[in-house]
């Protein structure tokens, strides 16, 4: 994909140009979920050409974690999730439990509650080609571990949303 825009990562930008696919045994493999002129979210890997007019973006696939329905990059719970990519929205960890003992404030940090706002189908299984559905739906609490984090404020004051995948998540929280 060449993408438009020289940004910070994670970054936004426009489809420009769409190859052709991946080639599997001499065969190109459309991506179906994305199309020229779409608007999406990268979460790295890339490499920036410099034209000296303008900058670009050739991004791998693997690294387009969901589109966006307009162009901009502050609504990041309007991002339409691919693959095992989830949008979720940050909570503050209890101080106590709900018996009352107080939690160590020293291992504080260490993890991250958030609920999922969205949630990508799933991926796809290498072997058979089959779409292993997310493990996790809308409305799910989650514990996960607080490393690498692209937070992103939402429109209340002090709202945070971040983007994960799947496999970051250390388990589902129980009511």
């Amino acid at each position: 994909f060449l993408v438009g825009g020289k940004r910070q990562r994670p970054q936004c930008g426009h489809v420009v140009r769409k190859a052709p696919g991946r080639i599997k045994d001499g065969n190109h493999i459309p991506i179906e979920s994305i199309e020229e002129n779409d608007f999406v979210m990268i979460v790295g890997g890339g490499t920036e050409i410099d034209t000296g007019i303008d900058s670009w973006n050739v991004i791998d696939a693997s690294y387009i974690c969901g589109k966006m329905p307009f162009a901009s990059e502050r609504e990041i719970y309007e991002l339409e999730p691919f693959d095992d990519w989830m949008v979720m929205k940050m909570e503050e960890p209890p101080q106590e439990t709900k018996a009352g003992l107080l939690l160590n404030t020293r291992l504080s940090g260490q993890t991250t509650l958030a609920v999922v706002v969205k949630a990508g189908p799933g991926i796809k299984d290498p072997m058979s080609g089959e779409l292993k559905p997310n493990e996790f739906v809308a409305g799910d609490r989650v514990m996960f571990r607080n490393e690498n984090l692209n937070i992103f404020h939402g429109p209340e004051q002090g709202e945070k949303y971040l983007l994960l995948r799947q496999k970051d998540v250390v388990c589902k929280v129980q009511e």
